[in-house]
């Protein structure tokens, strides 16, 4: 009994916390970002504006060039998902970034669902979402905010599969990296953190060395086929990829 309404307790304490940090974000959907962001880079206008422009301009009928920016081809599944919410909710600044929040809360939520991952996800709201760069890039529209909470579900299959050693979890947290390489092309040395997650873990049990060297041999199949699948890529929009380069 006592503990189930520890348990209980734990929810509500995290629902109230996951509940003030997305009210702390909805009141900045339409600001612009902060000085201190734009300072010496780019930041959050990049994909507030340049990342999402080939998306905007299809969608408002002035065609899809996709020399007139790279981002398309720096973030492919980043600009699906955004063309897809914007052409259900409007082609609209606010659409985008209440898109990456979502995504962003989503996998936080997810964390606090599992018993075990649940402390993390109190700690992860606690420090890392109070920072204020994290804070106020979780609400712009940025193609690396939405990368991270799919490389967040892929740590959280991680840990379902150590804690059940079924492939199923492992495909799922390599295909989470996949969408995290696919939103931004940057995420592409993920693609090896099941495979030294395992190796780490087998090094400190035996009997799960043991257990999973079948596991092993797949996921080193399924991070061979994902390179050559990104290599395949490459290859396919060379000339694009070249133009960008020397601009």
């Amino acid at each position: 009994m006592k503990s189930i309404r520890l348990n209980f307790s734990s929810r509500i304490v995290f629902a109230l916390l996951l509940l003030a940090f997305v009210v702390s974000q909805a009141c900045f959907l339409e600001a612009d970002p902060d000085i201190s962001m734009a300072t010496g880079s780019r930041a959050g206008w990049t994909d507030d504006g340049i990342l999402l422009c080939q998306v905007r301009n299809y969608l408002n009928g002035h065609g899809f060039d996709l020399l007139e920016s790279d981002g398309f081809l720096k973030a492919p599944v980043y600009s699906f998902i955004q063309g897809s919410s914007m052409a259900v909710f409007g082609c609209d600044q606010v659409v985008a970034r209440t898109t990456v929040l979502c995504l962003v809360v989503l996998p936080v939520l997810a964390l606090c669902l599992n018993t075990t991952s649940r402390p993390f996800a109190v700690v992860l709201l606690l420090s890392t979402f109070t920072l204020m760069p994290v804070h106020q890039h979780s609400h712009l529209a940025l193609a690396e905010m939405t990368a991270i909470s799919f490389v967040l579900i892929a740590g959280l299959f991680l840990v379902k599969y150590f804690q059940e050693a079924k492939s199923f979890w492992v495909s799922l947290s390599h295909l989470a990296i996949l969408m995290a390489i696919g939103i931004k092309i940057q995420f592409l040395y993920l693609l090896i953190l099941p495979v030294l997650c395992w190796w780490v873990y087998a090094k400190t049990n035996d009997s799960f060395k043991i257990r999973m060297n079948n596991h092993a041999r797949l996921m080193v199949f399924a991070v061979g086929a994902s390179f050559f699948l990104c290599l395949v890529y490459f290859l396919a929009f060379k000339e694009e990829w070249f133009v960008f380069q020397q601009a």
